[in-house]
């Protein structure tokens, strides 16, 4: 398969074009990122400050370096007047819970977490019709109201605790188009692309998914960030900071502070981004199987746009997390297990670097025969 002679990414990319060098378009109509600063960082923080309650800023944690660094940051600048929240969909890595656990313990901040059990069983629902009729750009919908869990709560608890202000550690770099435009199709927009293939997939389409993937929408955080009709009615009295705007984003570097800093930890150095939920497992399954290529091409491109990493570097880390397919798939299985989806092993054969196998689909329903939504 082709890639990029600049970035990585592959020549079957959404939208994806090369000049007579190689050079996708994604690399030669690359803006670097501009960053507002320390100083405007902090005017910010002034200008919603001092909060009517206990707390001036919430910080989502979810155990991840990026959210990590977000929080020793803001506690160097604030104390204890930061609040801490975490979002359990069920589906959190223990090594993240042992993260956020350790960090807010050695920080002395407060700590609130929400669990959901309703995102595993939608996720479950999900898997299962995507095995119906396998579709790359279904996909994301393993991940049905999770943006809502995190910006939905953060919010919510914002206004419990009268905190005019919520902080989230998200960078552009982290940015994955590619699942938009194959949502798209060939259609003017998302929601276009989306109810052609509920369409042709009944299956996602229970009342109870839809009313997620709704709210989903007005939660995602272009929407949270420039302030949507709905949502500035909902709370009117919180607003949102991407820290990442005003001080740099690199990754590596992030990881190193925080390893030192904090004692953070992750399963596998490599591999560290968005390891906090196990649902990445079986979405990189699914679009390597169908696509050859998973978000960490998009992410790696892009850290290679910002030059934090040499196209080489990219590569080298991409090999090394394609040689670790088979042990991966065997923590998908268990995580299959885990959700009490033994029967569903099957369709997830091991995969090494020589074999790329991609999921069959299930058989059609019999008549009259319901699949079971089991949770354990």
């Amino acid at each position: 398969m082709n890639r990029c002679t600049k970035c990585i990414l592959p020549e079957n990319t959404p939208k994806i074009e090369f000049d007579a060098r190689g050079i996708c378009n994604f690399c030669t109509s690359h803006t670097p990122i501009t960053y507002l600063g320390q100083t405007e960082l902090e005017k910010e923080l002034k200008r919603h400050l001092p909060a009517r309650g206990k707390y001036d800023v919430l910080v989502p944690l979810s155990g991840g370096k990026d959210s990590t660094y977000v929080l020793l940051q803001l506690h160097a600048m604030l104390g204890k007047r930061v609040l801490a929240y975490n979002y359990d969909n069920g589906l959190v890595h223990p090594q993240a819970q042992d993260n956020v656990r350790g960090l807010t313990e050695r920080l002395g901040v407060d700590l609130i977490v929400r669990r959901n059990e309703q995102q595993r069983e939608r996720m479950i629902a999900n898997l299962k019709a995507y095995l119906r009729k396998p579709d790359p750009a279904m996909v994301t919908m393993l991940c049905t109201s999770c943006r809502y869990g995190i910006m939905g709560n953060a919010y919510k608890i914002a206004r419990e605790h009268k905190i005019p202000l919520v902080v989230i550690g998200w960078s552009p770099v982290e940015d994955t188009p590619f699942k938009e435009e194959l949502l798209k199709g060939s259609g003017r927009s998302v929601m276009t692309g989306l109810m052609r293939r509920l369409v042709k997939n009944p299956a996602y389409a229970s009342p109870v998914n839809l009313a997620a993937a709704a709210k989903d929408y007005f939660h995602n955080y272009s929407h949270v960030k420039s302030g949507h009709p709905l949502l500035r009615m909902l709370y009117p009295n919180v607003s949102l900071l991407q820290y990442y705007e005003y001080i740099p984003y690199n990754p590596d570097q992030i990881q190193r502070e925080v390893t030192a800093r904090a004692g953070w930890r992750t399963p596998d150095g490599e591999d560290s981004w968005q390891f906090d939920c196990k649902i990445k497992l079986l979405q990189n399954y699914l679009y390597s199987s169908a696509l050859e290529y998973t978000a960490t091409d998009s992410y790696l491109s892009a850290m290679i746009r910002e030059n934090f990493i040499d196209r080489d570097e990219a590569l080298r880390r991409l090999t090394y997390l394609q040689s670790k397919d088979l042990p991966k798939t065997e923590q998908l299985h268990a995580f299959l297990r885990e959700c009490a989806l033994d029967d569903l092993v099957k369709y997830f054969p091991a995969r090494t670097r020589d074999k790329n196998e991609a999921p069959v689909p299930m058989p059609e329903k019999q008549p009259g025969k319901e699949m079971a939504v089991k949770t354990k």
